[in-house]
């Protein structure tokens, strides 16, 4: 079996007060997921869900480095 090492993704502070801010008014409590998805202008897109519990299968990934994006700022290609 390969080790996995683990990765972080790196969220500034802005970011943060803005994820605070988006639990809040929503009144939900628990983690933020991150996803990327299919579609989109350049053929991927990020996902963000409000998460009461991690899934046992959830792995922590860096975010892609994206090397194109659409114009409307929606999605990305690598």
């Amino acid at each position: 079996m390969a080790e996995v090492t683990e990765q972080r993704v790196h969220v500034t502070p802005n970011a943060v007060r803005k994820i605070r801010e988006a639990f809040a008014r929503e009144g939900v409590s628990g983690g933020l997921r991150l996803g990327v998805l299919g579609g989109g202008c350049s053929g991927l897109s990020y996902q963000f869900k409000f998460s009461a519990e991690p899934r046992a299968r959830d792995h922590v990934f860096e975010n892609p480095h994206a090397t194109k994006s659409c114009g409307c700022g929606t999605s990305f290609s690598t």
